[in-house]
């Protein structure tokens, strides 16, 4: 889990140049609740702007999950 979580925190540094503010984790993962074949890993990115422009250049970090 904590290896998908780092590649995906440094795909999105890489996308946002700059306009990522913070990636939080919240969900069963945080808890004794999280299963690694069932659980879903909740993330939460908050980005300066959000507008097309800055959402597509991190879309490619986030496509996949």
């Amino acid at each position: 889990m904590e290896k998908k979580l780092e590649e995906l925190v440094e795909r999105l540094k890489g996308g946002a140049q700059g306009n990522l503010k913070s990636v939080v984790l919240y969900g069963s993962a945080v808890g004794n609740e999280f299963s690694e074949s069932q659980s879903d890993l909740n993330v939460l990115c908050v980005v300066e702007r959000a507008g097309l422009a800055e959402l597509e250049t991190i879309h490619e970090a986030v496509k996949d999950w």
